[in-house]
């Protein structure tokens, strides 16, 4: 009795694709036609091929250890891995174990033309999954374009018909047009959840509602009739920034809030945000991590303080080994004194034509260098990355035709990280080459926008500072400002005697 395992596997309802029972009844249909009893059935549902992340997987390989079958079958290859790499790992440890991967609907014997249609196939399967995602954000871009459903679970309020158009569910939308009515009249987000979860109301998936359920569905543009697709959260820098929609589509979904009131609320919303983050605002300190003690060479690190009979407010830097360790005699310094005193230095020193014109020819000077540079390290990638590749498809035709052996899984891992982080370097390299090939108008027009440092906010004061100056060093008699890249006949930096700042 020859014994059979089916592995299929789903990835996404957005493609065109067989079902995963479709998948396992073209396999029972195979096993009876060839005499096979299938004893053990894996699935995975929306789980990509391109990673062997997948539970059920693993889970098949763990039991191959102990009572391995006689064949594994597939519907197709793709659904077994569209890695090349991982494809070939994983029929290893089959054949290792005695156990044939056999695919429904493509002819796999064994023989030296099936290795190769084998390899043809997953190289296909790879490209395809490269591809997919293009193809889906055409499709879902389609159907944005008629304001249809495009994945996951509609909004409270909503539903979805037959064709995937938005229609209205009146028993929620009455619990939506209920949330915007009362944070219209000043009603919190915790006196709101008490009140809908005292009448029986719940959200969207049937929980009690929390203080946390409101801001979305607030926010939510769909409620006025608007529909938008493509407005995402994208990471930039720190901060998650606000990706404006690509397809806006006027009156696209039935509203179940009038447009007036969801404008009153949404600016309510926006007043509140100014609001707490007036009130949670914080102290920024623009010399943080570049302002030193003279005395002792300690950082000088930024603190508040009540001091006098009225108990008043100063803010000022103060030496780190003086705060901690009382070792320093270096007493504090005011903040705004300090901050306005840099703040000065680069507008009238180093803001001005003779200086910026000089540092625009240095920084020319550097991105010739650079692109140099550059030029021959992308070289030396590209003719590694050519080598790691050759290496790694050797191994991989050995291990294909079972010529192989233990030893060059791991080497093989070597080429593929290798590859990758190649690939990634070469990347880095060229899409830096790009902004580098900067004209000298370019260099100068982007330094000189900073000049009017005393009218920026102070989170674009600081970083302008931070980038032009290296050091500010903070002496009984003096302050010396160190710049990055000093300006003309000032190689030691400025030196400005102290006797006009405030001490703490």
């Amino acid at each position: 009795m020859k014994t059979a395992w089916a592995y299929a596997r789903f990835s996404s309802d957005h493609q065109r694709e067989e079902s995963i029972d479709a998948q396992l009844r073209a396999i029972q249909d195979y096993c009876q036609r060839n005499g096979y009893v299938l004893t053990n059935i894996y699935r995975d549902e929306a789980k990509s091929a391109t990673t062997d992340d997948r539970p059920q997987f693993q889970q098949m390989f763990k039991d191959v250890n102990s009572a391995p079958p006689d064949v594994v079958i597939v519907h197709k290859l793709d659904r077994f891995s569209r890695d090349r790499y991982d494809s070939a790992f994983y029929k290893r440890k089959l054949k290792e174990r005695g156990v044939q991967l056999v695919s429904v609907l493509e002819n796999i014997d064994g023989s030296p033309e099936s290795v190769i249609l084998e390899s043809v196939l997953e190289g296909m399967s790879e490209y395809y999954s490269k591809n997919l995602a293009r193809e889906v954000k055409k499709g879902k871009n389609e159907t944005a374009h008629q304001c249809k459903h495009n994945g996951g679970n509609p909004p409270l309020g909503y539903n979805i018909n037959e064709n995937g158009n938005y229609v209205i569910n009146p028993s929620e939308a009455a619990v939506v047009r209920l949330i915007f009515e009362m944070y219209a009249e000043d009603i919190s987000y915790t006196k709101m959840a008490e009140k809908l979860n005292k009448q029986g109301h719940r959200t969207k998936w049937g929980r009690a509602f929390t203080q946390n359920s409101f801001h979305d569905i607030l926010k939510n543009e769909k409620y006025k009739g608007l529909f938008l697709y493509g407005k995402t959260a994208v990471p930039l820098g720190t901060k998650r920034v606000q990706k404006e929609p690509h397809i806006i589509v006027e009156d696209g979904v039935p509203a179940i809030v009038e447009p007036d009131l969801w404008e009153r609320v949404n600016q309510k919303m926006k007043e509140n945000r100014k609001r707490n983050a007036a009130k949670g605002a914080k102290r920024i300190y623009l010399l943080s991590g570049i302002i030193f003690c003279g005395e002792c060479g300690a950082h000088m690190t930024g603190n508040t303080r009540k001091a006098g009979r009225t108990n008043s407010i100063y803010s000022g830097y103060e030496c780190s080994n003086r705060k901690k360790f009382k070792t320093c005699s270096m007493k504090g310094i005011k903040k705004d004194d300090i901050e306005s005193m840099v703040i000065d230095y680069l507008e009238n020193e180093f803001f001005n034509e003779k200086n910026v014109m000089e540092l625009v020819q240095k920084l020319k000077a550097h991105s010739i260098q650079y692109r140099s540079d550059s030029a021959l390290e992308l070289q030396a990638l590209k003719t590694e990355l050519a080598k790691e590749q050759k290496g790694l498809d050797y191994i991989l035709n050995l291990i294909e035709t079972g010529e192989g052996k233990p030893w060059m899984i791991e080497k093989g891992d070597q080429h593929y990280e290798r590859i990758n982080y190649c690939k990634d370097k070469i990347a880095y390299i060229e899409s830096l080459s790009e902004t580098t090939e900067l004209t000298e108008k370019q260099m100068y027009d982007y330094i000189m926008k900073d000049r009017d440092v005393k009218k920026k906010s102070p989170e674009a004061q600081k970083r302008i500072i931070q980038t032009y100056v290296e050091k500010v060093v903070i002496f009984n008699d003096r302050v010396d400002i160190h710049l990055i890249v000093n300006k003309s006949g000032a190689d030691e930096g400025n030196r400005t005697p102290v006797a006009s700042l405030g001490r703490l």
